[in-house]
């Protein structure tokens, strides 16, 4: 690795450079420490050599973005000269994420990712690029590649692909003016990173997006960007290497890596979403494994709605309180979760439908039924006080969806001044639970904890409607969508009770189309 001469530098008093990661032409990763905390810290060094890279660089900087598949930034610091020597430029601090790089983890594999899990990390990508190109200002990653991945784990064992860095620094070479081990460095670059100039778009970061999916498909690299615009080189599609993925995955993954960026996806959503497709499509076509998979979830559902009934029972004094005005701490772009629980196993098992009938029982209605509109937000979700402060209580709604490509909604329950937890379902056909922590003086999210995502039997279709119902009972919770259950979770990060409102925009921070509820029902202990 060049630049090692480096080793040893520090960078505002405080990061050492340790060792030379990356590569990449026009900015190299390093690893460095933490002086202050005794940390290690990723660096990174981007070379540019004009005025309008700083001001670019100084106006990013000083607007910070989080998101919890993306390493979040500590620092940054323009260091004079304009020259393209390494040192001079940006320097840009980023929390080092524990892990392999999807590289290093491809590198050490005896066979290919099953497709599903490849798509399941690469819609992990695709939030995280999506949440950069909605961001104010909109920031383009321009380097997607296994190398810019790593792979973390969390105190589950649950794993999770995150970023690790993003682009803050105008480019002002392409990438054709750079060297062989550069060249090298970037062979998922798109075609048009080659011209003169930055002149990139989302599409840039779609074919990024794609051209890593195809290596985990298939196992190899695609060709270079520019010579399969130079030379009309075409790529061998997945299905071909690969018989496990499906045509539709192909489909995908060929568009999403089209020459011309016009022929690609619009937007880093819309691929997306069609992964989400393909995960969906190879699901219904899967036979007795998923059977017997269903049966398994069912007689665990069963065991947390029975465990969920007797705390129900134990907690029959909380008594719900007259509504209060909303707090303003229902906004904020963060993306909290919760995580599943194997329930101690009772001494009976009875029907789910018994159980579940139980439960409706013992809870009697407090809210509704309900209809309305939640409006467009620009920076928060857009929310609705129904009831409050609950702990054990049952929430369901009909949703109808809007016409966008985009949207979410669901609930936000047992919301406090300082954390809440978050449910919803989505246009990518996922539903998504998360607990956030906030204080009142950082609203935007003061410990977010790790989001749990799952596929869902959704209807999304724009005036098509969804049904989502939560039953939630001390620190046990049943999802069930459109009459079917799909997940048990552990609710015990916060039992407490507090408010519970109907939402949309959870995910994104912020509402772009207006969403309709109706026959909302509130049911809680008396």
């Amino acid at each position: 690795m060049e630049h090692t001469y480096l080793r040893g530098h520090v960078i505002a008093e405080r990061y050492e450079i340790i060792e030379a990661l990356e590569d990449r032409g026009y900015c190299t990763l390093y690893k460095g420490k933490d002086w202050t905390t005794g940390t290690a810290v990723l660096l990174k060094n981007t070379r540019s050599i004009s005025s309008e890279a700083r001001v670019h660089f100084e106006y990013v900087i000083s607007h910070p973005v989080e998101h919890p598949n993306l390493a979040r930034r500590l620092y940054g610091q323009w260091f004079g000269g304009f020259g393209s020597r390494e040192g001079n430029g940006s320097w840009e601090v980023f929390e080092w994420i524990d892990g392999p790089t999807l590289e290093t983890w491809l590198a050490n594999q005896d066979t290919l990712p099953d497709p599903r899990e490849a798509v399941a990390r690469m819609i992990e990508v695709c939030h995280a690029v999506e949440y950069m190109h909605r961001s104010q200002p909109s920031l383009l990653h321009k380097h997607i590649t296994p190398a810019a991945i790593k792979l973390w784990k969390d105190g589950e064992g649950r794993e999770r692909a995150i970023v690790r860095d993003y682009g803050t620094t105008h480019v002002d070479q392409p990438l054709r003016m750079r060297s062989d081990a550069a060249l090298n460095a970037n062979r998922r670059a798109a075609p048009e990173q080659y011209g003169p100039g930055d002149i990139v778009n989302e599409q840039t970061d779609v074919y990024g997006i794609g051209a890593t999916l195809y290596h985990m498909l298939t196992g190899r690299q695609p060709p270079r960007g520019n010579d399969r615009r130079q030379h009309g080189i075409v790529v061998e599609r997945a299905d071909v290497i690969n018989p496990r993925v499906s045509r539709k995955l192909a489909d995908v993954t060929q568009r999403a890596m089209a020459v011309r960026p016009e022929d690609r996806f619009a937007s880093v959503a819309d691929l997306r979403i069609a992964l989400a497709g393909t995960i969906r499509s190879q699901s219904s076509g899967t036979s007795s494994g998923g059977s017997d998979g269903m049966e398994l979830f069912v007689g665990l559902l069963a065991l947390a709605a029975i465990a969920a009934v007797i705390v129900l029972l134990t907690n029959i004094n909380d008594s719900p309180t007259v509504p209060q005005a909303t707090p303003a701490g229902v906004g904020g772009g963060g993306q909290p979760t919760a995580v599943l629980f194997t329930p101690v196993p009772p001494t009976a098992t009875p029907d789910i439908a018994a159980t579940l009938t139980a439960a409706d029982t013992l809870l009697v209605p407090l809210a509704g039924p309900l209809t309305g509109e939640l409006p467009v937000t620009d920076i928060r979700p857009a929310v609705e006080l129904i009831a409050g402060p609950l702990t054990d209580f049952i929430i369901e709604a009909t949703f109808v969806t809007p016409d966008a490509p985009v949207w979410d909604y669901g609930f936000a329950f047992r919301h406090s001044d300082t954390s809440h937890f978050r449910l919803s379902i989505a246009s990518d056909g996922t539903w998504n639970l998360m607990h956030r922590s906030e204080t009142p003086s950082n609203p935007t999210g003061a410990g977010d904890t790790l989001p749990i995502t799952g596929l869902a039997p959704l209807a999304l279709g724009a005036g098509q409607t969804n049904h989502l119902r939560l039953l939630a009972v001390g620190p046990y919770g049943v999802i069930t969508i459109n009459g079917q259950p799909v997940a048990q979770v552990d609710l015990s990060i916060k039992t407490e009770p507090g408010n519970v409102f109907v939402a949309a925009g959870l995910r994104g921070a912020r509402n772009e189309v207006a969403v309709t509820y109706r026959d909302l029902v509130v049911r809680a202990s008396q």
